[in-house]
């Protein structure tokens, strides 16, 4: 379900907009991404809510590492060690980055574009990419 919701995001639902917010190379040697996902319901959409907003925080799995092409059903064990916000809910390909990631929303109940703001989830990234490479030297 989470895997379909996310393709459904990533391929543009009506009145959902991504944009790339930020890249870079995290403390740890990992790739890292925030995007920004914009929810501007259509006109004929009485009684949702006015546009909302909300950061993702992505971090890019090497092919070297243990957590490289991971797919749901095999993943929850894993992935159950890492500790970032919400905790991990994508993992897989991006439309608009290349390569295999793993990630977190801040999209829920209590989340909000001002607490979940773009410096907060690059701290969560930096976070989860610190994880990452201590998972890759205990594989040793």
């Amino acid at each position: 379900m989470i895997r379909e919701l996310w393709d459904e995001l990533e391929r543009g639902m009506e009145g959902i907009n991504v944009e790339v917010k930020k890249q870079w190379k995290t403390k740890a040697g990992f790739d890292a991404a925030v995007l920004l996902y914009a929810y501007d319901p259509p006109d004929e959409s009485p009684g949702l809510a006015l546009q909302q907003q909300w950061h993702c925080g992505y971090v890019r799995v090497p092919e070297t590492h243990r957590f490289y092409g991971l797919i749901q059903k095999n993943a929850i064990d894993a992935l159950s060690s890492l500790d970032v916000h919400g905790g991990i809910n994508f993992m897989g390909m991006l439309r608009l980055l290349t390569g295999y990631w793993i990630g977190f929303d801040c999209h829920h109940d209590r989340d909000t574009i001002e607490t979940a703001d773009l410096d907060y989830v690059i701290r969560e990234c930096e976070r989860l990419a610190e994880q990452m490479a201590k998972e890759s030297e205990n594989d040793g």
